[in-house]
């Protein structure tokens, strides 16, 4: 039989007499340290905060929508097409008449600059003289205005740009209007293609 030790292991000390405890250095031999954990926040882009969307090209599939009012529904087409959009139709009496083309709304950010560029082509041998006004937040853009008294069945492009200086949320409105005559209900055409849109 094994005598006892006379003296603690250097590991232990001795509390009260016979009743030992744990040394400091058991303890600081065996703790684990943990490493604090800094959260760190994810990091959101400046640009997506402030990204800005381009406007789709008219048609159907992009949301764009067509009022009309005192149109007639014989002869000729009004139609999305070649990413823009064609009116050739006559009002259906002598008095005015219109044509909405609207995109779904769009939030324009003040400080940025969206840049609509698009090509038309005109007829304009026709009694009734059309125009069209290209228009956002209901204010026309006067770039972007076209009228057959004064094209004389030409064609080109338009360019028009908007910065705004607040935020905005609206549609683009491209707006086709007979005005009213004393007589005769044959107009004239106006067809917009190629519409892009661009944001920087």
């Amino acid at each position: 039989m094994c005598s006892p030790r006379s003296t603690p292991p250097e590991d232990w000390e001795a509390v009260d007499g016979d009743a030992r405890v744990v040394g400091r250095r058991v303890v600081l031999g065996t703790a684990v340290w943990s490493v604090p954990v800094i959260a760190v926040g994810a990091v959101v882009p400046q640009a997506a905060a402030s990204a800005c969307g381009a406007v789709a090209a008219p048609s159907t599939a992009a949301g764009w929508t067509v009022t009309k009012t005192n149109m007639s529904t014989n002869g000729g087409t009004d139609q999305f097409t070649n990413n823009g959009y064609v009116l050739v139709q006559d009002p259906a009496s002598t008095a005015a008449a219109s044509e909405v083309v609207q995109s779904p709304s769009q939030t324009f950010l003040a400080g940025r600059t969206y840049k609509f560029t698009y090509n038309y082509t005109t007829y304009s041998s026709n009694p009734r003289k059309l125009t069209m006004s290209f228009q956002i937040n209901g204010v026309a853009q006067s770039t972007g205005a076209i009228d057959t008294s004064t094209t004389s069945g030409g064609s080109g492009s338009k360019t028009v740009t908007y910065s705004p200086t607040t935020t905005v949320t609206s549609p683009v409105v491209l707006r086709y209007d007979f005005v009213a005559a004393t007589s005769g209900t044959t107009g004239d055409d106006i067809t917009i293609s190629s519409f892009a849109n661009t944001c920087t």
